[in-house]
Order: C-alpha cells, then structure tokens, then sequence
C-alpha cells in the first residue's frame, strides 16, 4: 500500500555516472520532484561493484548537495546486471505464502548463493496458457493469471542473487553519504518498471534492459510477467571505439577531464558483429514466445531501455534487423513534475534515467509488479544486533538500577538505624533530667 505521502530516491550508481530521481507520491499519484547526475570518479566501481566506497560517497553526496537533498533520506540503490546471478527454475506448485521457503531449499540446493552474508529474491513468472485450451483461455481472459488456474503445473520462477562483498561495500558507500538504504533491487528490473509505466499495466509487453555487461529481456502479459532472461551482450561489447565526454565519466586514466578534447562531441560507433548477435538472441525468444503462447501478441512493439544516452541508435538499427518497431523508453512525464525536470528529460538524457526512475517508484505504484529487495537480510541482520545490544542494554541498565536500589536500600536502612538510636538516646536524656 502506498504512504499517503512519501518521498523516495532512485540512485543508479553507474560505472561512469551516478543519477537520482526524487520522486514524490501523494494520493497514490507519483511526480517526479529533482533529477541530477554526475560523473562516477574513475575506478569508483569496475564491473558492477563498488571498489572505493569513500570516492563513491562523496561524488553522491555532492550530488544531493547540488540538488538540494540532505541527509538521512531514504533511497532504493541499484546494482549493475554484473553483480546479480540470474537463473530460472521450475518449482513445486504451492501457495504464494510457502514459496520463499521452496525457493530457498533451491538456492541451496544448487549453491547459487556462494557467501554467508549473499542474498538472493525471486520473480515469480505467470507463462498463459496456449490458445487451444479453452478453459484456461476463458479464464485468462477473465483476468485470472494462468498459475492459479491449474495448479498441478510447476511453478516457473526466476531468482536473483547477490553476493556479500556487493551488498557491503554499497552499504559503506550510502552510509558515508548519509543516505538510508531503504532497498537494494536490480538495475535491470527497475527499468522492467520503466517500460510498465509507459506501456500499460493491461497490455503485453516485450523489453529490453541494457546494462554494460548483458541485457535482460522481459516479456509481460496483462501486467504479469511471463518470461525473464538474460543476454550476456550489453553496452560495453555494443559501443565501439567511441571516447566518452567528461560529462558521462567514463575518461580514462591518461585523460584529463578539464582538458579541451571533448568540445566536439564524438561521433558514436556501434560494434555491429555486437548489435547483430543481440539481434539473433532477441529474434530467437520472439520466435520461441509466439510459438508457445500465440495469444499474447509480443511481437506488436519492443520497449529499449538503455543505460547510456549514446545506445539510442541502438532502437533505429534493432529495428530494421527485426522488423518491428521499437520505442526508446525514458521516465514517464507528468504534469506535476518539476520544470528542471522537463528541461533535462528534453536535453536528450531522459533515457539514461530509466533504472533510477524505477528504482525511486519501486512498491508505491503499479502493484502487479512486485517489489524485489535484496537488502532484507542484512537489514534482519542489523535489526537483530540492535535489538541484541538494546536487550544487553536493558538488563545491565536494569542490574545497575538494582545495584544501585540495594545500596541505596542499605544507606536508607543505616539513616533510619542511626534515627532511631538517637531518637531512643534523647528519650533517655529526658527521663534522668525529670528524676
């Protein structure tokens, strides 16, 4: 259920460039309030995980600062598709409820967590049935997700799993910055989000998250997810040979950032053999979904979510080797948010804030999308040593009060001893002055 009002950051910790949406939700309506990014320092984070937490804190903090965002707000952080461990597993069928009980028996059962202090969540995945049943045709079209319709099939679901040393060192780097880590959830999926709120809770869907390392492709039907996979191709194989403005971080370490190179901006260059393999890949799940659930009509629009302003070519060539229009996606607009946030959407950096957008919306609306959170753990964790040290507390607190009562007991005891003997004392003195 979403706060009445609530404020939330989406903080996408790029390997090159830090971005954050404010978002504000009043009423169940979400506005987007602030946007701003700035440059990753070099070496900051290299293959999704942060390696100088200190440099990362900060670079954030001085972002906030800019925006006018202080401290102690709570904030959804992403974690890049290197760090996440994606795989898909058939379960079985049980109600919701026991489900994080059955998908953990898996996740150790097959050793997908490899430290004590990782973590894992998972998505579950509702395939509809195909069109030549009609029981279950008739019951999708009522609404009815497909699992709950026959529950003698396996549960289809996919898990994602984070390792300890990811979750720690983010953790460092937020509370450096003085930022709450209200939850951890994949980059990827926070744009999943993105697509949903430009395409429709009630229509199919077919989208394209793009990160350095791989792509992860959704797929969704009347707002339930169907399918979830991963292309290990993403940004880095995609942009070739292209030298990144200043502006993006991505300088290398021979480079001056404050020189004079970038005044002309580079003409991006796209590694074909790249966009051709991501193409064939994409073709092939296309082909595979139609084939399985011809119902869904997938095929009608792709949705591309990039983590780079430089991949929005990307769309255009995509396009033409698959033959079906695809739609770049940035955070959705609304009347009410704030005109510095028109004005930076229309200078063409809209797309590259589609991770931190979803990430900043996660749980307050579109409900049929579940909230993933892969800080629960340590956060139980946390919650338990403090609650530990506030129980260790209690009962010294509570021995040094009963130390103190019996001491006290004692001095007031000896008070009212030496009372009585004086008391006793002057009656004596009383009784020989009369005789």
């Amino acid at each position: 259920m979403a706060r009445k009002d609530a404020t939330l950051l989406g903080i996408d910790l790029h390997e090159g460039e830090i971005r954050v949406v404010q978002v504000k939700t009043r009423a169940n309506r979400c506005s987007i309030a602030k946007v701003g990014r700035a440059a990753m320092p070099h070496g900051a984070i290299i293959r999704g995980k942060v390696m100088q937490p200190g440099s990362v804190a900060v670079a954030l903090r001085l972002l906030l600062n800019s925006m006018d965002i202080g401290s102690n707000h709570r904030a959804v952080f992403g974690v890049m598709g290197d760090t996440t461990l994606l795989r898909t597993l058939p379960v079985p069928p049980v109600p919701d409820v026991d489900l994080p009980s059955i998908v953990a028996g898996e996740v150790g059962h097959y050793g997908i967590v490899k430290t004590e202090g990782g973590t894992h969540t998972f998505l579950r995945l509702f395939p509809p049935p195909p069109r030549t049943d009609p029981m279950t045709a008739a019951a999708l079209a009522a609404g009815v997700p497909a699992a709950t319709v026959d529950d003698s099939k396996p549960v289809n679901v996919t898990i994602v799993a984070l390792e300890e040393d990811v979750i720690a060192t983010l953790r460092e780097a937020a509370t450096e910055a003085n930022v709450l880590i209200d939850a951890i959830e994949p980059q990827q999926y926070a744009m999943y989000r993105s697509i949903m709120m430009v395409s429709g809770a009630t229509s199919s869907a077919f989208g394209l998250m793009i990160n350095p390392s791989n792509t992860d492709v959704a797929i969704a039907y009347k707002g339930n997810l169907v399918a979830y996979r991963r292309v290990d191709i993403g940004s880095r194989a995609i942009l070739l040979n292209a030298p990144v403005h200043s502006d993006y971080g991505y300088v290398e370490p021979s480079q001056d950032m404050f020189s004079d190179q970038f005044d002309e901006e580079p003409e991006v260059q796209l590694n074909w053999g790249a966009l051709e393999s991501l193409s064939v890949e994409v073709q092939r799940t296309l082909d595979y979904y139609q084939r399985e659930f011809p119902n869904i009509g997938i095929g009608d629009c792709l949705y591309l979510t990039i983590d780079d302003s430089r991949l929005t070519p990307v769309a255009e060539e995509l396009s033409q080797r698959l033959g079906v229009s695809i739609e770049v996606v940035q955070p959705q607009s609304n009347p009410a948010d704030a005109p510095d946030v028109t004005t930076e959407f229309a200078s063409g950096a809209g797309p590259a804030y589609a991770a931190a957008f979803g990430l900043a919306v996660q749980g307050q609306i579109l409900t049929k999308i579940p909230r993933l959170d892969l800080f629960t753990k340590l956060r139980s964790a946390v919650q338990k040593a403090e609650t530990k040290r506030n129980f260790r507390g209690s009962i010294i607190t509570s021995i040094v009060a009963i130390l103190l009562g019996v001491v006290g007991y004692e001095a007031y005891a000896k008070q009212i001893t030496q009372l009585e003997t004086n008391t006793k004392l002057s009656q004596i003195g009383r009784l020989t002055f009369h005789s």
